[in-house]
């Protein structure tokens, strides 16, 4: 017990930030999606993706995890927006309609009535096993193009009003978040904790001589896959 004590452990938080070099955090950010969705079933977890750009994030909507739920996928993507002739995007719609805006409401009444369930849950003195904090909530806001874009409306996102709530009570409603950003001072200031992802030149040894292999996203700390704490 004295050993499991000394051992450094990742922290286990619910709103964390993974920085970086752009691809290096993509890449990073699929494989850890990906580890993710093989062990939870879709049943026990879903997946929000909320980014600027559906380029990068076309592989979620493979994914069972990110289907369902008010909308017919769980995936908000600013550049899907439609256009008008002029390529600007349309403004007819009040703000209250905006389909970001829509999108970020279905949640916050998702989290509004888990609490509401989780309240009514524990004055009845219900189980553990009936618990409405399932499934896990996973949202990913990729910040990568919002956080040089100050038009951008991703720019402000850690103040709406189902991010406040997944923030201030997300271990009891059974919701976390992933922050994509560029550097540590770009990521929300309400982070739990920060990954930074970098990627390094292959190993200089006879076998990667002969044949080079391509470099691959590590996260930089003396544990290679270590939360730094803030």
């Amino acid at each position: 017990q004295a050993q499991e004590a000394q051992t450094v452990r990742t922290p286990v938080v619910h709103a964390l930030g993974i920085v970086g070099e752009r691809d290096a955090v993509y890449s990073y950010t699929r494989a850890m999606l990906a580890n993710f969705a093989v062990f939870h079933a879709p049943i026990d977890a879903k997946i929000y993706v909320i980014a600027a750009r559906q380029r990068e994030w076309e592989w979620a909507f493979e994914l069972p995890h990110c289907q369902g739920g008010e909308q017919r996928t769980l995936c908000c993507f600013l550049d899907t927006i439609a256009e008008d002739e002029d390529g600007a995007p349309q403004s007819s719609l009040e703000d209250e309609e905006q389909p970001l805006v829509i999108f970020m409401e279905g949640l916050r009444r998702e989290l509004a009535q888990r609490r509401l369930q989780l309240e009514e849950h524990d004055e009845n003195n219900q189980s553990a096993s009936a618990t409405p904090a399932l499934p896990l909530l996973l949202v990913v806001i990729d910040l990568l193009d919002a956080a040089y874009d100050d038009q951008s409306p991703l720019r402000d996102i850690e103040n709406d009003a189902a991010l406040s709530i997944l923030l201030d009570a997300g271990p009891i409603l059974g919701a976390s978040v992933l922050f994509l950003a560029p550097d540590r001072r770009k990521a929300p200031t309400r982070c739990n904790a920060v990954i930074e992802v970098e990627k390094t030149a292959p190993a200089a040894n006879r076998k990667s001589q002969q044949r080079p292999e391509p470099s691959l996203p590590l996260c930089r700390n003396r544990c290679q896959l270590m939360a730094l704490c803030r």
